[in-house]
């Protein structure tokens, strides 16, 4: 098994927990995005009409003023996608980590210790599985000693009471 605080080689590591995050987060731009340009479109009408403009010149005005704004908007959103990608990748590393380390102990298979990398998030997450783990381990031998020595003693006579 690969060392468990390794560098995580994909850019997904747990695909719908951080699919969902990365929607969200377009929902609540995109909702941004028009709340904004109602609000200046708004504003605009309200504040920035000529008198005697016609219609089609407002919108042309409103354009001019509203397009810079959108544009930088429209650049943002990557940035914002590549960052919450980012901070949820924290999170659902060690939950991915942690999921397949629960599931190899379920499995009977030994577990190296855990940990996780530097900028994770949940490292007592990792402490208490090792400590778990190691208290396993310590009721299995545990019992493989007491199973030994139930052995050992089987056909053997024990006098009582002499």
């Amino acid at each position: 098994m690969k060392s468990s605080t390794s560098r995580r080689a994909g850019r997904i590591a747990d695909r719908k927990v951080q699919y969902a995050l990365v929607a969200r987060v377009m929902n609540h731009w995109i909702f941004f995005t028009l709340a904004s340009s109602v609000f200046l479109l708004v504003s605009y009408a309200l504040f920035g009409r000529e008198p005697g403009q016609t219609v089609g010149e407002f919108f042309s005005g409103y354009a001019r003023e509203v397009f810079p704004l959108l544009l930088v908007s429209v650049f943002l959103m990557p940035i914002f996608m590549v960052d919450i990608n980012k901070v949820s990748h924290r999170f659902a590393g060690p939950m991915t980590r942690l999921r397949r380390g629960m599931k190899e102990v379920g499995q009977g298979e030994s577990v190296p210790k855990m940990g996780f990398r530097p900028g994770d998030f949940w490292h007592e997450l990792a402490t208490d599985f090792n400590a778990a783990v190691d208290k396993l381990d310590r009721t299995d031998e545990s019992a493989k000693d007491s199973d030994a020595n139930v052995e050992s003693t089987q056909g053997e006579t024990v006098t009582v009471g002499e």
